[in-house]
This record gives structure tokens, C-alpha cells and sequence, in this order.
């Protein structure tokens, strides 16, 4: 069974480490990709909206999205962005309950929509992709939790420390001077993902250029530190 037309680029493509496509073999990305269909959204389009019942798994092939929260007191929260290689939706595919997030891209992204049925089955009839995708969730979760929880408790300088670190690990790659998080960064959209104002978030980013730990691009950062990113994530300075 041949490819959808269009999606045979993303068999061979070089996917951020970490993220789901670039751990499942190029059998195994095969075969899910095949299962479903390309889908592209603009800048600020919703994906997945909180609450909804709508089951659908989405892959993403390219760009990044921003999974949203709604509080109590009304406001809206970033807990992560997600990129290319990883998958967005699943959870509620794998228990059917409605969406726990709202999900909007933060640039034109291309998808793959695979139905929740066809996902559930290439789980079952693939256990190594299973445990990564399983894996993979897991570590959202985790994530996720850690930003609430920090959001309350550590200064702004750690909480932005601790994301740039998370981000450098997620999609960082090595270039001359650094470790480059390789993906648009707004401070908007850091700002959201910390818990602070973009004037704070200027602040931390200045103090950390004057310490040599970042340098600041436009959206792009490059992690020029780590250790000493690292301890400043610490609370350690």
C-alpha cells in the first residue's frame, strides 16, 4: 500500500530526537503515516479545543502549536509547545473522553489526522510503537505538572531557565557557538508558558546574555552555557 501523495517526503525526513516519528523505525513510520491524512493550518488556527469530543490524533509534519489551558479565574495558560515529529490529541483517542487542552498552531503546520479507531488499532498491532507513543505521553504529563507546580513556588529567572533547558533538550541542535533551540520562540509565548509578563521575561533574558548562559536572535535562542543555564534552573545562579 502506497504512501497518500504528499506524505512520502516524511518517511525519510530527520526528525528532532526525542519526538515520536524519529524513535518508531521507517517500517513502523510507514505504516502510520499511511493511515491517515495530510491536514495544514494557519497561524492561530485551532486544532483541538478544550472540551470538545472530537477524538482524532494529529501528527506533526511541520511547524509548532501551542497546547492551552483555561484557569479557574478565567485566564489562559500555555502548558507546552509541541513540534515537528510529535503528536498532539492522542490522549483522548486512547480513552475517549473529551479534550483536556485546546491546541492552536503558532505558525502555518501541516498535520497527518489519523481517526482514533485506526490509531488504537496500530497500537495494538504494534507494541513497540505503542510503548513509545505510551512513553511519550507520560512524559507530557510529567511536564505538564512540573510547570504548574513551579509556576507558583521559583523565582522568574529559575522558571525561565528550567523551560529554556526543557526546550534545549527537546529541540536543541549543536551549531558553533551553542546549543540552538530549533524552533520560533516568541517571548509572548514564553512568557504564557512561565507564568509571567514579556517584560519579565526581557529582564531574565538580558541577565542571562550579560552572563554569557543564551544569546537572543530575534525568536531564536542559542544556549551558549548550559551548566550554567542549568544552575540558574536550580536556583543555584
Amino acid at each position: 500500500m502506497e504512501l497518500p501523495q504528499g506524505l512520502a517526503q516524511y518517511v525519510w525526513t530527520e526528525w528532532p530526537a526525542c519526538s515520536v516519528l524519529a524513535q518508531l523505525s521507517v517500517e513502523l513510520r510507514t505504516r502510520f503515516l499511511r493511515l491517515g491524512k495530510l491536514r495544514t493550518y494557519s497561524r492561530e488556527e485551532v486544532i483541538i479545543a478544550e472540551n470538545a469530543t472530537t477524538t482524532e490524533v494529529y501528527v506533526i509534519l511541520s511547524g509548532f502549536v501551542r497546547v492551552l489551558n483555561h484557569t479557574s479565574t478565567g485566564n489562559i495558560a500555555v502548558i507546552a509547545l509541541r513540534t515537528v515529529g510529535e503528536l498532539v490529541g492522542e490522549l483522548a483517542a486512547m480513552d475517549g473522553r473529551p479534550r483536556i487542552s485546546t491546541v492552536i498552531a503558532a505558525s502555518r503546520v501541516v498535520t497527518v489526522m489519523l481517526d482514533a479507531p485506526l490509531f488504537r488499532t496500530f497500537i495494538a498491532e504494534n507494541p513497540a510503537a505503542g510503548e513509545i507513543i505510551t512513553r511519550s505521553v507520560v512524559s507530557k504529563l510529567r511536564t505538564a505538572t512540573r510547570y504548574r507546580v513551579e509556576t507558583g513556588r521559583a523565582s522568574i529567572l529559575t522558571r525561565v531557565a528550567r523551560v529554556l533547558d526543557h526546550l534545549g533538550e527537546s529541540y536543541g541542535r549543536t551549531v558553533s557557538s551553542g546549543l540552538l533551540i530549533d524552533i520560533p520562540m516568541p517571548q509572548r509565548d514564553l512568557a504564557a508558558l512561565v507564568g509571567t509578563s514579556e517584560k519579565s521575561i526581557y529582564r531574565a533574558y538580558a541577565l542571562l546574555e550579560r552572563q554569557g548562559v543564551i544569546e537572543v536572535n530575534y525568536r531564536r535562542i542559542v544556549i551558549l552555557d548550559i551548566e550554567r543555564l542549568r544552575r540558574y534552573a536550580d536556583d543555584m545562579g
